[in-house]
């Protein structure tokens, strides 16, 4: 799914820009692959985490906030040979770009012990969020919740740039 792309966005200011292609997913959820020279670089969805579609044999996990204003970033990953040459930066700039305006938060969370991602999520404007954390078994990392308001964010990423 996310390597047949439909649609190829192009923003100027984005250095990979042309290079990101976006297309809905089934449940309204953006959806953002990154190619470089025929490899995918990074990819990125966000969207209502109530709408997860959980694959067959996976255990259930519970969908996320009630709330239809809160989308939840679901997923965002760059490959470590694309990895501190902005990649991350335009795919979050597209996905904001995106964004419905009846949506008013962002909510993500990342396990505790990923120094990287959790310092991606507070540059980015999210601030900690008990609501998003979880604990599971003793020898796992717990989760850390995040949340931001999609105005700070997009603030956020514009200075940022």
């Amino acid at each position: 799914m996310l390597s047949v792309l439909h649609h190829a966005l192009a923003w100027d200011t984005f250095a990979f820009g042309p290079a990101i292609g976006a297309r809905p997913a089934l449940d309204g959820a953006v959806v953002l692959v990154c190619e470089v020279s025929e490899s995918i670089a990074g990819y990125l969805c966000l969207g209502d985490p109530r709408l997860v579609l959980v694959a067959a044999g996976s255990p259930a996990e519970p969908a996320g906030p009630a709330d239809p204003a809160v989308w939840a970033l679901r997923a965002f990953g760059v490959a470590p040979q694309f990895r501190h040459i902005g990649v991350a930066t335009d795919l979050w700039r597209a996905a904001l770009e995106l964004v419905p305006t009846t949506i008013t938060h962002v909510a993500g969370s990342t396990r505790s012990d990923l120094a990287a991602a959790v310092g991606w999520y507070e540059a980015s404007g999210f601030r900690a969020d008990a609501t998003g954390a979880t604990s599971s078994a003793a020898a796992a990392p717990a989760e850390r919740g995040f949340r931001a308001d999609v105005a700070t964010l997009r603030a956020r990423a514009a200075v940022a740039g």
